[in-house]
């Protein structure tokens, strides 16, 4: 006597909806994790200011000042006495030059000072200091509460 099974085997694809939720949050943890990606293997803190942002900088050499003071350039880390030269290197032959200066918000004004003066002895004349935009404030509402 032969049983009948009961149940069979079967060989489905997973549904679309988890698939697509997992889409999803991972698309949300990658938007919410796009500032870690903007100085990779430099841990500097900036600090967060209202207001709009400037054009593009692309061209722009960036120097990374870290809380201890420490110095990074193209995400090496470098020492006051070697910077000028690095800068001197990098702005060869090129003219109207910008440097950003990615200073934690807790480095001392004395060395964000010392490497904008390193940076004009080297031939570059506009420094910028990078900030973070202000979280959830708007520049127009926060003047607007302000002066009434």
């Amino acid at each position: 006597m032969k049983f009948r099974r009961q149940h069979q085997l079967r060989c489905e694809l997973p549904g679309a909806v988890p698939i697509a939720a997992m889409m999803f949050l991972l698309l949300f943890y990658l938007i919410q994790n796009k500032a870690l990606l903007l100085t990779p293997g430099v841990p500097v803190e900036l600090p967060k200011v209202a207001g709009a942002l400037p054009e593009d900088y692309s061209g722009a050499l960036v120097v990374a000042l870290d809380r201890k003071g420490n110095l990074f350039f193209r995400n090496v880390a470098v020492t006051l006495g070697t910077l000028p030269g690095e800068l001197k290197r990098a702005a060869a032959g090129r003219t109207n030059l910008l440097l950003v200066l990615q200073a934690d918000r807790r480095a001392s004004q004395e060395s964000i000072t010392r490497v904008a003066a390193i940076a004009r002895a080297a031939g570059i004349h506009k420094t910028w200091l990078a900030t973070q935009p202000g979280l959830l404030e708007k520049p127009a509402e926060a003047t607007k509460a302000k002066s009434q």
